[in-house]
């Protein structure tokens, strides 16, 4: 995933403990939010799982889950020039959390790209 011209590196919280589709980033007209990094921690009662989806309902990831109800941490990193994926232009980055209970928990860091 080769992106354009990029902003400068942001984070975002993330705090999730219920079984929803979450807005963690919104929509920048003109702009696609570009994910470099996570770590997030995911625990739930029965089988927690999440994954990235863009606002427009299209995944941007596989679903994540640690197969059983012991808290996981995920963690991932890139590159700039790379990234691990991105949203279309003027679209939002959202999690979907699913499971009993799911509880995530951590950070998330992007950029802003000009494609």
């Amino acid at each position: 995933m080769a992106v354009g011209q990029a902003g400068s590196v942001k984070s975002a919280v993330v705090n999730i403990s219920s079984a929803t589709t979450t807005t963690i980033v919104a929509a920048v007209t003109g702009k696609s939010i570009a994910v470099i990094g996570y770590q997030l921690a995911l625990s739930g009662t029965t089988t927690p799982t999440f994954l990235f989806q863009d606002g427009n309902a299209t995944n941007l990831t596989g679903t994540y889950g640690p197969g059983g109800t012991a808290a996981t941490l995920f963690t991932a990193g890139a590159d700039r020039a790379i990234g691990l994926f991105s949203t279309a232009n003027g679209v939002s980055l959202r999690i979907v959390s699913a499971g009993t209970a799911p509880n995530i928990q951590g950070v998330i860091q992007y950029y802003e790209s000009l494609d």
